[in-house]
């Protein structure tokens, strides 16, 4: 934990909120609009159109439904991951599309085809109005260790390099950024920048409530990091933003205990 002890929703900002969730595709191209590096993608209608999209962007592939309103996709069976050929992926998009008939009969608005990530260590990232500290960036140990160890830090926005580099110093799994039995160390770096993109967002665009990234992968140091999965909660409801401190601005004091 950092920054004197912030606590908001933890690894679960997915789900504690109550906003509009956008689809993953919506999320993404938010999100990449202000500098979040995903793992290339493309929106099919169809398991022809799905193939089409996994040539262009290259296989191994991953394919997630997408449905309205729906933010865990694989609690009813809308994901499958690993894809390797055309016939893979097209036998993939008919299994999903049977069991999202029964969990969303209608509800589907096509598949979202992404590039599988590779190797690296599976961070999260996140973001949320606090109604005490106000914007605040979540960093920690993602993937499915997420809600498993909870092993988060906390930085009020706007960020500061300076105060993501205590806050990662300060996870239980710090370690798992440097060199370990030979393998170099995570492009932390690039897991900054994402924080300071996060920050960004809920600065300037005051109907964002919350945003979850799991799993972000964080690939060797100098090849930078990819989100895997993205989800963006906004409200029908837009107030003016905060004051914004300029770019210049000096790194905040630490309020580390």
């Amino acid at each position: 934990m950092s920054e004197a002890g912030i606590r908001t929703s933890g690894p679960g900002i997915r789900g504690n909120r109550t906003g509009l969730p956008l689809s993953e595709a919506d999320s993404a191209t938010l999100l990449a609009g202000y500098g979040v590096p995903f793992a290339p993608w493309g929106v099919a209608q169809d398991r022809e159109e799905a193939a089409k999209v996994a040539g262009s962007i290259g296989y191994p592939v991953a394919v997630k439904v997408l449905v309205p309103g729906l933010a865990h996709k694989s609690d009813i069976g809308g994901v499958e991951l690993d894809l390797r050929t055309p016939r893979e992926l097209e036998e993939a998009v008919g299994r999903i599309e049977a069991r999202v008939s029964d969990a969303a009969p209608g509800g589907r608005t096509g598949f979202l085809v992404q590039r599988m990530a590779g190797a690296g260590l599976e961070m999260i990232a996140g973001a949320v109005r606090d109604p005490q500290f106000g914007p605040v960036v979540m960093i920690g140990l993602g993937g499915v260790y997420a809600e498993l160890f909870d092993d988060v830090a906390f930085v009020l926005a706007p960020v500061f390099e300076a105060n993501v580099m205590r806050g990662l110093g300060e996870l239980r799994s710090a370690a798992l950024l440097g060199e370990v039995r030979g393998r170099r160390r995570r492009d932390v770096r690039a897991l900054v920048a994402v924080a300071q993109s996060l920050g960004r967002v809920l600065l300037e665009r005051p109907d964002v409530l919350s945003i979850d990234v799991n799993p972000l992968v964080v690939l060797a140091e100098g090849e930078g990091c990819l989100a895997v999965d993205a989800l963006v909660e906004v409200s029908d409801r837009v107030e003016e933003p905060p004051a914004r401190c300029p770019e210049t601005a000096p790194e905040r004091p630490s309020e580390s205990t």
